[in-house]
């Protein structure tokens, strides 16, 4: 072997190790979790998964999308009051789908700055006719 590197960490359920091992330019490794090992090719796909599920990209394009419509609906000159509600409502969703997918505490404090905003908004469509 070229190297082989063994680390571990203690989790709030036990303790995981992975041991990688480097040979010729190939780099296998088996991660233990819970007594049971994960190859490379397994700690790959849930790494992918985990990645899938805490993308908040398309709920930030729905926000920035909702946010349009309410400004839209707002230069209309016709009766708005329940469409602004809705828009609220659905902007306030998406909020809370990016706080409860993000694992990062700099989007979890601009999150609650965001819904702050939503609920003065929220407050202000409730006088529109």
């Amino acid at each position: 072997f070229e190297s082989v590197v063994i680390y571990g960490r203690t989790t709030p359920e036990g303790m995981v190790v992975t041991c990688v091992v480097v040979e010729r330019d190939l780099v296998s490794s088996v991660t233990f979790v819970h007594n049971r090992a994960f190859t490379f090719t397994e700690l790959l796909k849930e790494v992918a998964l985990f990645a899938e599920r805490s993308d908040i990209n398309e709920e930030i394009s729905r926000l920035l999308s909702h946010t349009e419509q309410f400004h839209d609906v707002c230069h209309r000159e016709e009766q708005a009051g329940r469409r602004l509600d809705f828009l609220a409502q659905e902007m306030l969703r998406e909020a809370n789908t990016i706080a409860s997918k993000a694992n990062d505490s700099e989007i979890s404090h601009h999150v609650v700055e965001i819904k702050v905003a939503i609920d003065r908004l929220k407050e202000q469509v409730q006088n529109v006719e």
